[in-house]
């Protein structure tokens, strides 16, 4: 059928449109992003949980967890140098971490003075110096005047005092701590990505390996190829198609196939009606004889074959092929040739027969009449008239 190879040519086309579309996604979501909650950061190359993602989808150093509470929870091993943090928000662009303390008291353990190792995947901190302030229950914190750069660090506070904390070289703190009488010490407290102006409930951290920033600029994304000369950082598509536009576009490209299959199925269901419909009318007639009145038998054939894409002889031909009436004595050219083989009736007096010229068969002249206009042989010899 002609059709086929067209519905092939769809089909194959269709296919590669949907393994381009699976390639450029498969390459922009090797690694997917995730959330340890729904308010949760982003994590992607470099970073990866790794209870989820790939070995290749993160970077050595930069593992994140999950923990019972749904935080995401930086780095996973404490070995590392850096002891548990909490990661409220992660800058690819900028490379950076905001990290907290899971127990809420991050003055605490920036005083510390192992906070950091050689193990650490990010660099060494710059240290900033910080004046502590250890002041009476005789202190409020209602007491601090606006923009003195005194801070309470509420954590460190018990019942009995307030501690507090400025950077050292502010004039106006220092002097506010000693008029209210607090004993004050000085503390190196460090810093990543630029110098505290307070203690506030987070910090900075930066990592310098790897380098991602040039794909960031051109909104693309990181990732970790390995070659045969050891691993490298690539630059993919940022977005591949989402499931969405995924479907979007499918049903873009499967819309013409279809049309095409509905339209090949409308294209049967009337094939089959008028068949149907010609079939019964020659039922209803007796041999010999002419098409009901109203009908037009030429125009039916005509219809017939354009619908069901049938090629025959047209009108003028057929007519100008020999047409005998037979006679009173039902003598035909061939006396052992009585039956028509179109109709399978026996040739009766005073009904016409039409003689093909080329092969000398003759049938009825209605029934070659219907068969020619659709088909451009013989129906006995099969031999080609077009």
């Amino acid at each position: 059928m002609a059709s086929s190879p067209i519905f092939s040519s769809m089909s194959l086309f269709f296919v590669l449109v949907l393994q381009v579309i699976s390639s450029k996604t498969s390459s922009a979501q090797v690694c997917p992003t995730r959330n340890c909650s729904a308010s949760g950061p982003e994590i992607r190359f470099p970073f990866r949980i790794r209870e989820v993602q790939g070995e290749n989808c993160g970077y050595e150093g930069l593992d994140v967890s999950c923990d019972n509470r749904n935080r995401t929870i930086l780095p996973s091993v404490k070995s590392r140098g850096l002891g548990y943090f909490v990661v409220d928000a992660i800058d690819y662009a900028n490379q950076t971490v905001l990290v907290k303390d899971p127990d809420g008291c991050l003055p605490k353990r920036l005083l510390k003075a192992n906070l950091v190792s050689s193990y650490s995947p990010f660099p060494a901190p710059v240290y900033e110096n910080f004046m502590i302030g250890n002041c009476s229950s005789a202190v409020y914190s209602s007491m601090i005047p606006p923009r003195s750069g005194v801070e309470v660090v509420d954590c460190l506070s018990l019942g009995h005092r307030m501690v507090v904390a400025s950077v050292a070289e502010d004039d106006l703190a220092r002097s506010w701590m000693l008029n209210q009488g607090c004993r004050t010490w000085t503390a190196l407290i460090p810093w990543w990505w630029q110098p505290p102006t307070n203690l506030s409930g987070s910090i900075r951290l930066r990592w310098d390996q790897p380098n991602c920033k040039l794909c960031e600029e051109a909104d693309e994304r990181c990732m970790l190829k390995n070659f045969k000369t050891g691993p490298k950082i690539v630059c993919v598509p940022k977005h591949g198609f989402s499931t969405g536009a995924q479907l979007a576009i499918a049903s873009l490209f499967m819309l013409p196939w279809l049309v095409c299959i509905f339209g090949f199925i409308w294209f049967l269901k009337v094939r089959v009606f008028i068949r149907r419909g010609l079939d019964q009318i020659s039922s209803n007639r007796t041999p010999g004889s002419a098409p009901p009145n109203g009908v037009n038998g030429e125009a039916v054939e005509v219809t017939r074959r354009d619908a069901v894409g049938v090629m025959g002889i047209d009108s003028v031909t057929i007519e100008s092929y020999p047409k005998t009436q037979i006679d009173d004595l039902g003598q035909l050219p061939r006396p052992n040739d009585d039956v028509c083989t179109i109709c399978l009736s026996k040739y009766e007096r005073d009904e016409m027969i039409r003689t093909i010229p080329e092969c000398k068969h003759y049938f009825h002249a209605y029934c070659i009449d219907l068969w020619l206009r659709k088909n451009a042989s013989c129906p006995l010899c099969r031999n080609n008239k077009g």
